[in-house]
C-alpha cells in the first residue's frame, strides 16, 4: 500500500471503533520509510487507586498516543485495518493493566507504570530482552511522552530557582522554556 494511500484510508473516516476514539494518520516518511504516524486520542478514565476504590468515576483529559506503522506490506484495507488492530489492542491491555486491581487493597499486579509490576507481566508473557531479562521496553512508550494532566502541570510559580542555583537549570527563562515544553 501507498502511504497516501493509507492515509486517504484512516482519515476518510473508513472505520469506526469505540465512541470518543479518534484516529488520525499523518505521512511519516521523513523519519521511516513507507510509513505513517497514527495518532490515536481517547477519553479515559481515572485508574487510580482511590478511583478503583470509588468505582472508577473520573475523566481525565483525552490521552493521546502515537505508533509508527510501515505500510509497505499492506496490500488491502484489510491489512491496514490489521495493523491499526494491533495498536489498539497494545493500547487497551496497558490500560486494562491499569484498571485491574485486587480486594481490598485495590493493587495492580500488572500496572504499566510500575518498574515491579512492569517486570512482573514481562515475565509472565515471556517477553524477553536478548539476555534472557524481562524486557520492559513497550511499557516505556505509554505515558511518556503523553501530555500531562492539567492537575500536575508545573506553572513558572511552582518553582522558586534562583538566578544563580546550583544546578542544571540556572535560569528562568530556560526553566519557563522546559515547563512550556513539557506541560503539554
Amino acid at each position: 500500500m501507498q502511504v497516501q494511500s493509507a492515509l486517504d484510508y484512516i482519515n476518510g473516516e473508513s472505520f469506526v471503533y469505540k465512541p470518543g476514539w479518534t484516529f488520525v494518520a499523518q505521512d511519516y516518511t521523513y523519519r521511516m520509510g513507507d510509513a505513517i504516524l497514527l495518532t490515536i486520542t481517547f477519553d479515559a478514565l481515572s485508574s487510580d487507586r482511590e478511583d478503583a476504590r470509588n468505582g472508577y468515576n473520573v475523566v481525565l483529559e483525552p490521552l493521546v498516543t502515537s505508533f509508527v506503522i510501515i505500510v509497505r506490506e499492506c496490500k488491502s484495507d484489510d491489512d491496514l485495518l490489521f495493523q491499526v488492530l494491533t495498536k489498539i489492542i497494545d493500547l487497551e491491555t496497558h490500560e486494562a493493566r491499569e484498571f485491574l486491581r485486587k480486594r481490598p487493597s485495590y493493587s495492580a499486579p500488572f500496572h504499566p507504570h510500575r518498574h515491579d509490576c512492569m517486570v512482573r507481566w514481562a515475565e509472565k508473557n515471556n517477553i524477553r530482552n536478548a539476555d534472557g531479562t524481562p524486557d520492559i521496553s513497550r511499557d516505556l512508550n505509554y505515558g511518556a511522552f503523553a501530555p500531562v494532566p492539567a492537575s500536575r502541570r508545573l506553572t513558572p510559580d511552582d518553582i522558586n530557582v534562583p538566578a544563580q542555583s546550583p544546578g542544571p537549570v540556572k535560569d528562568t527563562d530556560t526553566l519557563n522554556k522546559i515547563i512550556r515544553t513539557t506541560s503539554r
